[in-house]
């Protein structure tokens, strides 16, 4: 029995890094496990490889678009837009022959999967095309209140991180690597000493920063302008719109740096939390914490996601002693999907 994490997803995302992070966990368990990329459209194998030879200290157990699992094999999914992914990309012909095919197996089988909100109408019509033959749920409460599964969180794997080395080219660093994320940038990359900062109907002259040992309350009037930054971008053709490949909405005014990009960590003095929206994982904000790196925290305080989670977690390692009940979680999940058993053909759903 292998456990083979599949991912779906473009190049550089959270949940890419999550999926390699706990592949190499569970090989140093003694678990067999292999990370599955299915390459997103237009997106190359050098972007994925080259994200993970920058990040960690070894390279191993990937393996790209072609993969036939064994019927007793379990599939790990990081997160559900994996499975949703793959479902679009074969029904918009994204997919060559070979990914579909094991995209299909992959998904028809055991399956673990942690709980996430991104596509709440488009998964379950995922979840009814592939057909799994059992499904176990882990979720993050703090995330989502309102989901399934056994409580789990999905913690940084620092142990196999590569060293950084402080080489500060500018003072801010923002992350803009969906439309979204781009225009909070855009919205805030003029604040100069504001009195009062407005998001959403919450009025404040306080927000949260991290100092680089703890959090704290400072005035907003601090904030003085963020000249000196630099912005996170995907590759142009990877910021396009999946279904209307629209105009490119980043800003070549200001100082974009496309991911992935070797020594992030130590380029920067600060980071600033700026997001708009939902968001599941805010990976950078834990790094900066486990690192002791400093992060202002500029969005609405009020949100009950991974920012406001995440702002109040400590910065525990996966192999730390302090996430040891929360992962052997995940391996109590493993043993019973392993020892589920089911009586239906087996890849019922293969290509034709």
């Amino acid at each position: 029995m292998s456990v083979i994490i599949a991912y779906t997803g473009k190049p550089c995302d959270g949940l890419f890094y999550y999926s390699y992070e706990h592949c190499c966990f569970l090989n140093s368990m003694g678990i067999d496990a292999k990370l599955i990329i299915i390459s997103y459209p237009q997106s190359e194998r050098k972007e994925y490889i080259d994200a993970l030879k920058s990040k960690y200290i070894d390279y191993k157990n990937v393996e790209f678009d072609e993969y036939y699992p064994s019927s007793n094999d379990i599939t790990l999914v990081m997160g559900r837009s994996t499975i949703t992914l793959g479902h679009e990309h074969i029904i918009f012909k994204k997919y060559d022959t070979d990914q579909i095919l094991s995209v299909k197996l992959l998904f028809a089988n055991k399956i673990v999967c942690v709980y996430a909100e991104n596509h709440p109408i488009r998964f379950p019509k995922a979840l009814k095309y592939f057909n799994p033959k059992f499904i176990y749920d882990l979720c993050d409460y703090d995330v989502y209140p309102n989901g399934v599964g056994k409580y789990f969180k999905k913690i940084i794997n620092f142990s196999i991180y590569k060293p950084f080395k402080n080489d500060i080219k500018f003072k801010y660093l923002f992350n803009g690597v969906n439309e979204k994320y781009y225009n909070s940038f855009l919205n805030n990359i003029k604040l100069n000493s504001p009195n009062k900062l407005k998001f959403n109907d919450l009025e404040v002259n306080e927000i949260p920063y991290f100092n680089g040992k703890e959090l704290e309350q400072i005035p907003t009037s601090s904030i003085n302008n963020f000249n000196s930054h630099g912005i996170l971008v995907l590759r142009d053709v990877l910021t396009r719109s999946f279904f209307k490949y629209g105009k490119i909405f980043r800003d070549d005014r200001y100082n974009n740096i496309t991911i992935p990009v070797k020594n992030i960590l130590g380029m920067f003095d600060t980071y600033v939390y700026n997001k708009e929206g939902f968001d599941p994982a805010p990976r950078l904000m834990m790094e900066c914490k486990y690192f002791k790196k400093k992060f202002l925290f500029l969005r609405d305080t009020r949100l009950v996601d991974g920012g406001s989670a995440y702002m109040k977690r400590d910065p525990h390692c996966l192999t730390s002693e302090e996430n040891k009940d929360n992962i052997n979680v995940l391996l109590k999940a493993i043993d019973k999907t392993k020892e589920r058993r089911v009586n239906r053909f087996y890849a019922k759903n293969i290509i034709n």
